[in-house]
């Protein structure tokens, strides 16, 4: 986001069963620490650093925003 330094991160499962999706810091090019928040659910998932990690529900889409901790 670029008038924030916010990032939305999108993780999808395209399969059948729930899966574990991982991405790192690297991957997006990015440091330090950073509030987390589901944007479906409306809820602070609190600090990460170097990844993000999230369960991904068949089908299904998680979309967080990251915020410069």
């Amino acid at each position: 986001m670029p008038d924030t330094g916010d990032w939305n991160v999108a993780l999808f499962n395209l399969g059948d069963n729930a899966q574990e999706q991982l991405v790192t810091f690297a991957d997006l090019g990015i440091k330090d620490s950073w509030q987390t928040k589901d944007l479906w659910m409306g809820k602070e998932q609190g600090t990460t650093k170097g990844l993000i990690k999230q369960t991904v529900q068949p089908h299904g889409t998680v979309l967080l925003q990251l915020h410069k901790k």
